[in-house]
């Protein structure tokens, strides 16, 4: 893998700019997509239910850097009402009461100092998955500001669903055996979207003896993360698979990402698969084997 990236795009005119521009930055851009208006509130120990911003109906809007420095990781949370929807921030430290009739999604996270923006992709049936991004600009040879992406599932260029709580779960044996850290690189064999040629990879797979939980994979030269819902398949003590889909969204870009595993004893086997589904087509495939440790 290249030393500074996992990915190479080239989207300054999208993103926020590096160096002086970062360390000079004095508000945190926000970004809803589908386009609303809607209020973006902070819940920590000493702002309980603070509204940080309200975007404008072209989903735009903006929040001080100082009201979130301090704070460290906080939790992206969907929440939907009869009467609105809201975008809330909440500390590790804090709670966000939780009104009668609304529904809320878990949908990922937002960290000053990692994360440049906030970029939110709202759904009406259930949030997928967070990709946070930090992103290299080939052009400029220096890293982008990274963008807290939360991706929803329903703009019409999903992947095929993921499992869900009617899917069945494994009958074999205990499927918490192959839980772990798998760690390795993989090499793309076939590149039209102009990646980084190589990934090195930290994996964990977390299920319970069902089956069912999470792969949490991330490309770590580039800090990207994807988490997947999973429901292992065990053939045996020593083998099992899954396979996995979610959605990543990289300025007007969609990609489907998936991720095809087998594993044989400590040793697993993946496939990954990003489609561009908009603009320019453009596949990416990396393969390879990770390790148990």
């Amino acid at each position: 893998m290249q030393k500074r990236s996992a990915f190479t795009f080239v989207l300054a005119a999208l993103l926020l700019s590096s160096g002086t521009a970062a360390q000079t930055q004095q508000s945190v851009p926000v970004r809803v997509q589908p386009a609303a208006a809607l209020d973006v509130v902070l819940f920590s120990a000493a702002n309980a239910g603070k509204v940080l911003a309200t975007t404008a109906p072209d989903g735009r809007g903006s929040f001080d850097i100082a009201e979130v420095a301090n704070l460290g990781k906080l939790t992206v949370i969907e929440e939907r009402c009869p009467d609105r929807t809201r975008l809330l921030l909440v500390a590790a430290d804090t709670q966000a009461p939780n009104p009668q009739k609304c529904r809320r999604r878990t949908a990922g996270a937002f960290w000053w100092g990692q994360d440049k923006a906030l970029n939110a992709q709202l759904t009406g049936t259930g949030m997928s998955t967070t990709v946070k991004t930090g992103l290299i600009a080939a052009a400029v040879g220096g890293v982008i500001g990274g963008v807290a992406l939360v991706n929803g599932g329903d703009d019409g260029t999903k992947p095929p669903p993921g499992p869900g709580p009617n899917d069945p779960p494994n009958t074999g044996p205990n499927a918490t055996s192959f839980n772990g850290t798998y760690t390795g690189n993989l090499t793309a064999t076939t590149n039209t979207c102009d990646f980084a040629g190589a990934a090195s990879i930290r994996g964990v797979l977390a299920v319970d003896a069902a089956g069912r939980g999470t792969w949490q994979k991330t490309h770590v030269n580039a800090n990207v993360t994807f988490n997947f819902n999973v429901v292992l398949t065990v053939s045996s003590s020593t083998a099992a698979s899954f396979q996995a889909a979610t959605t990543l969204q990289v300025g007007t870009r969609i990609f489907n990402v998936s991720d095809a595993a087998a594993i044989a004893g400590n040793v697993m086997t993946i496939t990954q698969m990003l489609t561009n589904t908009s603009g320019q087509a453009c596949t990416v495939r990396y393969t390879g084997q990770l390790t148990k440790s």
